[in-house]
């Protein structure tokens, strides 16, 4: 505080320091530079402790981490400092696979910011630790008071299928497989359905459900249509951006020949365009969400095609016959990264219908012997480097398509790490103790996206069933990027 009052622009200079550091990625650097920061004094003091404490775990030193969080909360702990620190201690431990000291730093957590907006994530923590510690009984116990609170479908469903396990380990097979046989019944191919599937297999519980029922027999006539005139000179042309352009701005007079059939007559229209950003838009407004909960009968079948589109379809079979790679994963990431928008942007800077970062796309163009400084937002090198990426990874994780999955959103090194740390964690359990939360719901959406696309390209056989072991050995290279 003496050096602030006396000195105030060289302490803002230090905090300047420590923040550059930090944003440029320079985390053991930035670690220090807060930690001479904390000292300086001046207001953020706090926010400097924690910083420190936030750099030093990115740096890969937990412990130096950990102590510096629990000097945040000791010294600051009745600021929102204090209760970050707190939080990021009891995911740190988890993270490190220390489960029972997690279980111990969640609850600690709980007792004192529980109103806080984070306190279902702590929960959720805190089940996760209890369940991998050894006391099932009491993950069990939150995991059903959290399903009970889900503010979506998504998320009971994920819920209910980690109560189903707490229930197994608690001793209780007949309950665990309760809950998993609603999974599948009620959510098929999603992934929590898979991973219950998966779940009663291992149980040796007889007769295994199918993945997906028999859709009812259901009489239906086919739906012939037509482009309109003006959209269809586009498409002749080869113009299709420009036709699905035209087709949007005309809908309802496209749509009006074809009464009560009008989304599937425009999904159908959108779907004989190369691009499908319009069609899954105009599917997701028209389908409800118990039609993907069922098996689809006749009349439903294209509801389905049209929310898993297909677009670029040349350009995806190239990509995944030069890669090895399969076009229904092609298709679940990409329906996931950029639902089919060729000129789609994240706010961090990723690209295209395979939001690539700048960086990725560089480095995989230049490992595939392509210019590095080719225009990545084109749906054609997109689509080309975006599976390169995602077989390399692929590889790299001994063929293992959640492992792979996860490297493509949270990057190879991540995902190396948490394994390391928890390699012998079944796969369902690996993917629910993703640190990041954005990650561990895109593996489940894509493995979901996968599992349908499977199906409608080859029926119920088609699908491939979850593998609960975690990979054999790994390589990500030391040039994983």
């Amino acid at each position: 505080d003496t050096l602030a009052a006396a000195h105030p622009k060289n302490v803002d200079i230090v905090y300047a320091r420590a923040r550059a550091r930090y944003s440029a990625r320079d985390y053991p650097r930035a670690a220090a530079a807060y930690q001479a920061a904390a000292l300086a004094g001046g207001a953020g003091v706090a926010e400097a402790r924690y910083y420190s404490a936030r750099a030093s775990a990115r740096a890969g030193d937990p412990d130096g981490a950990l102590s510096r969080y629990a000097e945040a909360v000791t010294r600051h702990g009745t600021t929102g400092w204090a209760e970050r620190a707190s939080f990021r201690i009891a995911e740190l431990l988890s993270i490190e696979a220390r489960y029972p000291e997690a279980a111990k730093a969640w609850t600690q957590y709980l007792s004192r910011f529980g109103r806080s907006r984070y306190a279902e994530d702590a929960r959720y923590g805190q089940a996760m630790a209890l369940l991998s510690s050894g006391e099932p009984k009491r993950a069990r116990e939150i995991f059903a008071a959290l399903r009970e609170d889900a503010s979506s479908w998504w998320t009971g469903a994920q819920l209910q299928h980690l109560e189903g396990v707490a229930a197994a380990r608690s001793g209780d097979a007949e309950h665990a497989k309760k809950l998993w046989l609603g999974l599948i019944a009620e959510r098929p191919l999603t992934w929590p359905a898979m991973v219950a599937h998966a779940r009663l297999a291992q149980l040796g519980h007889e007769p295994m459900p199918p993945l997906i029922g028999d859709p009812p027999a259901r009489p239906h006539a086919p739906l012939p249509v037509a482009l309109p005139p003006p959209v269809a000179l586009l498409h002749s042309l080869g113009l299709d951006d420009d036709a699905e352009r035209r087709l949007a701005a005309m809908e309802q007079e496209a749509a009006s020949p074809y009464p009560k059939r009008e989304s599937e007559a425009l999904c159908n229209m959108y779907g004989m365009l190369a691009p499908a950003r319009r069609q899954h838009q105009v599917a997701t407004r028209a389908v409800a969400l118990d039609v993907l909960m069922r098996p689809p009968a006749a009349p439903e079948r294209w509801a389905w095609n049209c929310l898993y589109a297909r677009p670029y379809p040349t350009l995806v079979r190239a990509a995944g016959s030069e890669h090895g790679l399969a076009e229904d994963l092609i298709y679940a990431v990409m329906r996931q990264e950029s639902a089919f928008k060729a000129d789609a942007a994240s706010p961090v800077g990723a690209r295209g219908l395979m939001q690539l970062m700048p960086y990725t796309a560089r480095a995989a163009a230049q490992e595939a012997g392509r210019d590095p400084d080719v225009d990545f937002l084109r749906p054609d090198v997109n689509t080309q480097l975006g599976a390169f990426y995602l077989a390399k990874l692929l590889k790299g994780f001994s063929g293992n398509a959640p492992l792979a999955v996860a490297a493509y959103n949270a990057g190879p090194t991540a995902v190396a790490h948490w394994l390391a740390k928890r390699g012998d964690a079944e796969i369902d359990l690996w993917v629910a103790r993703i640190p990041y939360h954005e990650t561990r719901t895109y593996v489940a959406r894509v493995m979901s996206n996968l599992a349908r696309y499977q199906y409608l390209s080859g029926g119920r056989d088609a699908v491939t069933a979850i593998t609960l072991a975690p990979p054999g050995e790994i390589d990500i290279g030391k040039d994983a990027y």
